[in-house]
């Protein structure tokens, strides 16, 4: 295994203390904190029985969240590993990431609002490359919430990473919204937005959930491996104890498109490869879950 030369941690740490006027968002924009989860995925598109598995996909995940209350703000370190296995027609291939987040939670006078802000460090490569020099990432971004009333709370910021593809920029709007008792809408658009119904609150809940994710892995040399994948999908989540959560996904991919290419003198060229097609997928995940709020 290479690591990477010292010059190269230097830039990368300056960068990423730049980087630390921005915020994680979807683990603070939600009603309630996943302290610890591990999920696994498994996508795979309508194909006839006699045919050989193909177009498969296998995705593990694992974080933890450790909150640190400071004042009246928090301090929040998440580290996470994801391995992921796709299986295109003629070979599978081993992507893996790791990531540190630290988000910081800021309380203004104003007590209708907060900012979050985060860093993320992370590397995404293949198997055999896995924390070389160019699998190294930095992201970040700052998001912004006004508490309306104890029912709503509108969001607002911006994203950036430092994709493999190029410089990744998205501006982000969310909602928090306490529909009713049994009834939630939350999330930050483009990223994901959720309406959760409490069949039976605090033992059964069901969502409907819309997930957007764009990321990079480096390949061999100076090559990448571009996903776009947006997953329309219903959730379970059985509350087996007050914290301790079982969750259960089925769902199906849209418009979804991994695509190989290359980056040079800032310009980035993809390849022409095996079209991936949209996929049914089944999610299966535990989480140790805290309420973060009173709803």
């Amino acid at each position: 295994m290479k690591f990477p030369s010292r010059n190269n941690f230097y830039c990368f740490f300056i960068f990423l203390f730049i980087l630390f006027t921005g915020s994680t968002y979807k683990a603070l924009s939600q009603p309630y904190l996943d302290v610890a989860s591990v999920t696994y995925t498994y996508q795979q598109p309508f194909r006839n029985i006699e045919q050989p598995r193909f177009n498969t996909i296998n995705q593990t995940i694992a974080y933890i969240n450790v909150p640190l209350k400071i004042r009246k703000d928090y301090l929040l370190l998440t580290p996470t590993v994801e391995f992921l296995d796709v299986r295109f027609e003629n070979s599978l291939n081993s992507y893996r990431s790791a990531q540190f987040t630290v988000s910081w939670l800021h309380q203004w006078k104003n007590e209708k609002w907060n900012t979050a802000f985060v860093a993320i460090a992370g590397s995404n490569g293949m198997k055999q490359n896995w924390f070389e020099d160019n699998t190294l990432q930095a992201g970040g971004a700052i998001l912004s919430t006004f508490t309306k009333n104890e029912n709503l709370k509108y969001k607002f910021g911006l994203y950036g990473n430092a994709e493999f593809f190029g410089p990744y920029i998205l501006p982000l709007l969310g909602i928090d919204w306490n529909i009713n008792q049994r009834l939630n809408l939350f999330g930050i658009l483009p990223s994901y937005m959720t309406l959760e119904y409490k069949i039976v609150p605090g033992k059964f809940h069901g969502k409907i959930s819309l997930d957007a994710e764009t990321v990079s892995y480096r390949t061999p040399g100076r090559q990448f491996l571009r996903v776009n994948d947006n997953h329309l999908k219903m959730i379970y989540d059985f509350y087996l104890t007050k914290n301790i959560v079982l969750s259960a996904e089925a769902g199906h991919s849209v418009l979804r498109d991994f695509k190989f290419g290359m980056r040079q003198n800032s310009k980035t060229n993809y390849f022409n490869t095996e079209k991936l097609p949209d996929a049914f997928l089944l999610r299966a995940g535990l989480y140790f879950r805290v309420a973060t709020s009173g709803k």
